[in-house]
């Protein structure tokens, strides 16, 4: 039979934990004092784009979009906020700002390219770059707690209409809050 030595037995009940506090959160594990390490942060919003905020050299035509920069934003409601037309209810809560600054490469299909900024209040902003062939982009940074954010933002279209969104952010374990 192998002997285990103490410092043996000791590094392994710590890798266990560790990986039992990560993985199965069944514990926390300390990213930096007074911050615990979770699996995820999860951050669920709304917002609807303001058209009155739209670049007024990029003012639509007939036809749609023209070619070129792109600027529209609009409040950020607190999770529930927004009804099935994308308007608030009586009870909607504005947590922020989002900014969309981009460029239209395609104006037939709406293809548009850039970065939203989420300016939440009290907290900092979230940085995420993304296309319009899909509702899912990369959170690359941001300011005040989300400063070493990495993770992805997904949308859901709550009204094509009145361009309103619900979006969840899944932020990687150890960027908030540092």
């Amino acid at each position: 039979m192998e002997q285990t030595s103490r410092r043996q037995l000791l590094t392994g009940s710590a890798a266990a934990a560790l990986a039992a506090a990560i993985v199965g959160n069944t514990g926390s594990v300390l990213a930096q004092a007074g911050q615990p390490l979770v699996a995820r942060w999860i951050l669920n919003y709304e917002f609807a784009f303001d058209p009155r905020t739209i670049d007024q050299a990029l003012a639509q035509p007939a036809t749609g979009l023209r070619p070129g920069p792109l600027y529209v934003a609009g409040p950020i409601y607190d999770e529930g906020s927004l009804g099935p037309d994308g308007t608030p209810g009586a009870n909607a809560v504005v947590v922020g700002t989002h900014r969309f600054f981009g460029w239209v490469y395609e104006p037939a299909s709406t293809g548009v390219i850039g970065t939203h900024t989420f300016d939440i209040i009290g907290r900092g902003k979230i940085v995420l770059n993304t296309s319009s062939d899909g509702l899912a982009g990369i959170v690359s940074g941001g300011t005040g707690e989300f400063k070493f954010a990495r993770g992805e933002m997904r949308a859901a279209i709550i009204s094509a209409q009145n361009m309103a969104f619900r979006v969840t952010t899944l932020l990687d374990p150890g960027t908030v809050g540092m």
